[in-house]
């Protein structure tokens, strides 16, 4: 009888997970996939916002660059290579930034009644700043490189010129 105790004892002493510990540790690895996946998406919207706002302040500069020296002013993009010129320089969006918009988008922001085919509706795939601060109407549209993400900058039609920013989440939001 005393043996039996001892092989008890020895078979409960093994080196061995219980239930609750796998489940500890099952539930610790989803929280930490959970946090990343939030993180990466969190990140992904930042970049897509600071390449808006980079291309917003090349074209504030621009315009009021018109103004001061009275000679209109462009930037030009170049959708193929993820680029657009401006006073002589030459700015690359972030690689996993691109022009054009999720898949479904309607637009322009302002007025959302047809789904967006091409990511800049200005003409010549250009805007124009001309010296009396005029501004060319259309739109530039950026999202992220699996579309799930879209900002854009638009000029709308109007006898006061002013740029846009909007964020499209299920529907144009304006960001100021």
């Amino acid at each position: 009888m005393k043996k039996f105790f001892l092989l008890r004892l020895q078979a409960n002493n093994r080196a061995a997970f219980s239930l609750v510990e796998l489940i500890i540790v099952i539930a610790l690895i989803a929280l930490l996939a959970m946090l990343c996946a939030a993180h990466s998406s969190f990140l992904t919207r930042m970049l897509v916002r600071a390449e808006l706002e980079h291309l917003y302040s090349v074209s504030y500069y621009l315009q009021r660059k018109a103004l001061m020296l009275h000679v209109p002013q462009t930037i030009s993009f170049d959708i193929q290579n993820n680029r657009y010129d401006a006073d002589g320089k030459t700015y690359r969006l972030a690689s996993q930034v691109k022009f054009g918009t999720a898949h479904g988008v309607k637009g322009p922001p302002s007025q959302p009644n047809t789904v967006i085919h091409t990511p800049i509706t200005f003409t010549g795939n250009s805007i124009t700043f001309y010296p009396d601060g005029v501004i060319q109407s259309g739109a530039v549209y950026i999202t992220d490189a699996n579309r799930s993400v879209t900002y854009a900058l638009s000029c709308a039609v109007s006898s006061v010129s002013y740029l846009r920013k909007y964020q499209y989440t299920d529907a144009w939001h304006i960001i100021s």
